[in-house]
């Protein structure tokens, strides 16, 4: 699951950086996985110590792990500010950091999320297609061209 993950978000990363066009989703979207991919491993090293206490978890490689993670993290954060809008890294980045989780623990831990839970995850699916499609008006009039976008090229 975390190998399937790695292999989309290397290549969302290696399309952006050959078409310069879809930074800041891309690595809005690998900075996303990456921390979200970091949070499991913080319920990992809870369950395999088997003691909320951080004395206990910081013996086992787990939180270590996740450190790693987040640095990488954020440096695809930096590097999706550097090339494109906050306004599409942004909101990428935050849905995919709370939606990984959900779907690792589906498959690592067989942790299912409730209605609710599944209806939200999809609206703020939904409102991160809108945010980077363009600007509010021209989402609303139906206008997704280069020049509403906001595209410099």
């Amino acid at each position: 699951c975390i190998r399937d993950r790695l292999v989309i978000d290397a290549l969302l990363a290696a399309i952006a950086l050959l078409t310069k066009r879809i930074w800041g989703f891309a690595f809005g979207y690998l900075a996303g996985s990456v921390n979200g991919i970091a949070l499991t491993l913080v319920k990992v090293a809870a369950l395999s110590s088997g003691s909320m206490a951080l004395v206990e978890q910081l013996k086992g490689p787990w939180l270590y792990i996740a450190l790693f993670f987040g640095i990488f993290a954020t440096v695809f954060t930096q590097i999706g500010f550097w090339r494109d809008r906050a306004l599409i890294v942004v909101p990428t980045y935050t849905s995919l950091t709370m939606m990984t989780p959900a779907v690792m623990e589906y498959f690592v831990f067989g942790f299912s999320l409730s209605a609710l839970q599944y209806f939200s995850l999809g609206a703020i699916v939904l409102g991160v297609i809108i945010l980077c499609s363009g600007t509010p008006e021209a989402v609303l009039a139906g206008d997704f061209s280069a020049a509403a976008r906001g595209d410099d090229e």
